[in-house]
């Protein structure tokens, strides 16, 4: 006996509701996904101009100047 347990097998045994959670849940994975990504380059954008910023804080010349460069 040889059972068949691909996803086309599933996706061919569901009916509209199960198709409908099955769509839904790729969805929000994908959004998921997309909102990991957006914040992850937020956060490389942030660490950069914070690196940055302490460069030219600890290279100034004075507090004042300091205060100002960033």
């Amino acid at each position: 006996m040889q059972r068949e347990l691909g996803l086309a097998h599933f996706w061919a045994q569901g009916d509209l509701v199960t198709h409908s959670v099955a769509i839904l849940l790729v969805l929000l994975s994908v959004v998921s996904w997309y909102v990991i990504a957006v914040k992850a380059h937020a956060v490389w954008q942030a660490r950069r101009c914070h690196a940055r910023a302490l460069a030219s804080f600890w290279g100034a010349p004075s507090l004042p100047a300091a205060i100002e460069a960033i």
